[in-house]
């Protein structure tokens, strides 16, 4: 047994200051730079022993800290991104009537998903599909992508960032293919976002956005 992050629990440092998602709860919780002294160490260092650093025990209670069986491996998280869809020319996939079908289920299995489940669940199940996609038809993804962001003015409740990327993710994996989904997060204002990545280009949203985020977790 080791001392860490309880599973689905993901770190990110942000100037200092300490980010928790609890993928569980749907919860994010912000710890201070001022606060933080040896709470990294002790929060990703699976140790034998439990550490002693301040707040170790507020986090232990809220269940974010504890006993695992296994080391935790928690690397940092980066984004990809270098580029935007916005910039890219190219064509845009046909409005099939099998496609848009496809675009109707996925809107309406995102809203089940964000009805019913939290991250976890939805993390679990893009990086479970994602295990069995491609990402040899570039192509193809980034057409299919375009066709996802110029519907979304006819679906409005698909326009935040949390049903956009499940939408997109939702219409790439029905065509067999994967694509990079990333949280990140801010502090002062805090602010949590996501985006969808292929290789090195944000599918639904500017890279002059997602560059205030720092990354806290990708499947």
């Amino acid at each position: 047994m080791y001392y860490g992050l309880s599973p689905d629990v993901y770190l990110a440092e942000v100037d200092g200051d300490i980010v928790l998602l609890d993928a569980r709860a749907n919860a994010y919780f912000c710890l201070p730079r001022v606060h933080t002294r040896g709470v990294k160490a002790a929060l990703l260092g699976n140790h034998r022993f439990r550490p002693s650093a301040d707040l170790l025990d507020e986090l232990e209670a809220a269940g974010l800290f504890g006993l695992i069986d296994t080391p935790a491996d928690a690397p940092p998280v980066e984004s990809r991104a270098r580029r935007d869809l916005f910039r890219l020319p190219g064509a845009r996939a046909r409005l099939t009537p099998w496609r848009a079908w496809l675009l109707v289920r996925a809107a309406v299995r995102t809203r089940l998903r964000l009805c019913l489940f939290r991250p976890r669940r939805w993390l679990a199940v893009v990086a479970r599909r994602n295990a069995h996609g491609r990402e040899d038809d570039g192509e193809c993804l980034l057409a299919l992508a375009r066709l996802a962001r110029d519907i979304q003015p006819f679906a409005p409740a698909m326009s935040s960032c949390l049903p956009s990327s499940l939408f997109l993710l939702d219409l790439l994996q029905r065509h067999g293919l994967r694509a990079r989904w990333v949280f990140g997060v801010r502090t002062y204002p805090f602010e949590a976002h996501c985006w969808v990545e292929h290789d090195d280009i944000v599918l639904n949203d500017s890279l002059e956005h997602v560059r205030w985020f720092t990354p806290i977790v990708a499947v």
